[in-house]
């Protein structure tokens, strides 16, 4: 079955008040002491096992207040969403306090928790629960893919159990192959295992503990029994010192297995070893590798930098340019006004006053009028004349003046908008060699980045003494676990088990004396 975690919700569990986490191929969670790392796993093994990341069953999981206390009324929920075969399945469960309001009692008093289990938004008990958590994955599995620290606490028989279902299931005579030694503790064993002949060995050291111990009790009574020119205790005493070597190699042979069990032991330390360097090997190539694309974004954005601050340059130069267009208009349109003004103001000075023939003639009698009115009227007609003539050409020269003053202000926007165009222009020519530089730097540096990184790899001081570890370790790992040779010891047990052979026969003599 295939298992993929999608998002993890917690909700008041321990210091978290809130947390969704959605799940991608990878995800990377990190942080400081304290900040949760260990109580995001701590919420998904109570999940699916009641238990905390250290398999315990007690432990506080509820949320602490600011003055240290248990926070009370709130209910302890997580919940998981995975894939199981392609289909998500959505698993709740909530720790919540159970109130009671007695009969007659004003307040309600705590009454204990309880657990509610949904599968699917489907309530469960806890039975249901757990079985259909058993039919996705086993506890003793899930802990061993999830926490690199749980193989390291189990126990050294479990842990050989794990390394022999990894490896394959290892016959005796697998083991024996080749090696007469092993072969002949093989047929010891018969049907049995090798626990049940260790057993069954100590079984025997005890009987023969047992009939030790009463060794010197019958010595003593065939002593009182046999002639006193005759001394076969010391031929006991003998056989008794004899029966403990006997012991002592037995317990040599089988130590034999423990031997075994502690080479295999530390062939897994080894192991352990070699992938703690292997990991290492990844980090280290892995921070050459961020150092190199560290080095490629910088180029990336310095090159950005450079475009972005050339549009600028552009689009500066752009407005300039329409800006002067502008004020060369504007500059334009005055002039036309000032050709005007001065084309009316010549108009207007050129004219001269005119009397007409008949211009002072009665309009009623058509007779001229007397020489004192004609004055007068001359004189006051060349007043107003005069006076309204000057007025127009002081408003012409007035206009004149404003549109003078208004050009000398253009005439200075387009002088700062020209020496601020010139300035852009100069700047842009000098960031385009700049930009196509960096670019050419970047594109050269990219197609030679590959060797770049092997070559700065290969001269890494750490990484090339983390793959000699490795290497040496391999050759180690993948050595054969050499069995002890226990011939020198079977060769002396027969020795000795001849010797007391002898000495029992010797002792036959015994009855034959008491008897004659």
């Amino acid at each position: 079955m295939k298992i993929v975690i999608k998002k993890l919700s917690l909700t008041n569990f321990k210091g978290i008040k809130k947390m969704d986490i959605p799940f991608n191929h990878i995800t990377d969670i990190f942080g400081q002491n304290t900040a949760g790392k260990t109580t995001i796993f701590d919420a998904f093994t109570w999940l699916f096992f009641d238990k905390d990341s250290t398999n315990r069953t007690t432990f506080s999981l509820k949320p602490i207040d600011k003055n240290g206390n248990v926070s009370q009324k709130v209910d302890v929920e997580v919940t998981a969403v995975i894939e199981l075969d392609g289909k998500e399945v959505e698993i709740k469960k909530i720790h919540r306090e159970k109130w009671v309001k007695k009969r007659g009692e004003l307040t309600a008093e705590f009454g204990g928790n309880e657990n509610l289990f949904f599968w699917n938004d489907v309530p469960l008990q806890l039975k249901q629960f757990s079985d259909k958590v058993k039919d996705i994955v086993d506890e003793g599995i899930f802990k061993l893919i999830t926490n690199p620290l749980h193989f390291n606490n189990l126990k050294w028989q479990d842990r050989r159990s794990v390394l022999l279902q990894l490896a394959g299931t290892i016959t005796n005579a697998d083991l024996a192959a080749g090696n007469k030694e092993f072969q002949t503790l093989i047929k010891l064993l018969g049907d049995k295992s090798l626990e049940e002949y260790k057993r069954e060995i100590a079984v025997k050291k005890k009987k023969l503990k047992d009939e030790l111990q009463l060794i010197p009790s019958r010595i003593d009574e065939v002593n009182k029994q046999m002639p006193e020119e005759q001394d076969f205790e010391l031929m006991r005493t003998e056989i008794y010192g004899k029966m403990q070597e006997l012991e002592a190699i037995d317990d040599s042979l089988l130590d034999a297995s423990r031997i075994i069990e502690s080479a295999f032991a530390e062939k897994t330390k080894d192991q352990n070893e070699l992938h703690a360097l292997s990991t290492k090997a990844a980090n280290i190539k892995a921070d050459v590798r961020q150092e190199f694309a560290n080095a490629h974004n910088d180029r990336k954005a310095k090159i950005a930098d450079i475009t972005n601050s050339l549009a600028n340059l552009n689009k500066t130069a752009g407005s300039v340019k329409a800006n002067i267009a502008d004020v060369k208009s504007s500059i334009d349109s005055i002039t036309v006004e000032q050709n005007v003004l001065r084309a009316e103001w010549a108009t207007e000075s050129a004219k001269v006053l005119e009397f007409g023939e008949n211009q002072f003639d009665c309009p009623a009698c058509k007779r001229t009028l007397d020489e004192e009115t004609i004055n007068t009227s001359k004189q006051t007609l060349t007043e107003n004349f005069h006076t309204v003539k000057a007025n127009k050409i002081s408003a012409i020269e007035q206009k004149g003046k404003a549109l003078t003053e208004r050009l000398s202000k253009l005439q200075e926007e387009l002088k700062r908008l020209s020496d601020q165009y010139t300035d852009l222009q100069e700047q842009i020519l000098v960031e385009q060699p700049t930009l196509i530089q960096a670019q050419n730097s970047h594109d050269n540096i990219t197609a030679n980045s590959e060797a770049e990184f092997n070559n700065k790899l290969a001269n890494n001081a750490q990484y090339s003494r983390v793959l000699t570890e490795i290497e040496s370790l391999t050759s180690i790992v993948q050595a054969d676990v050499v069995p002890t040779d226990n011939s020198a010891l079977k060769q002396q047990k027969a020795a000795i088990n001849s010797e007391i052979d002898l000495l029992k026969n010797i002792l036959t003599n015994e009855d034959r004396i008491s008897q004659s």
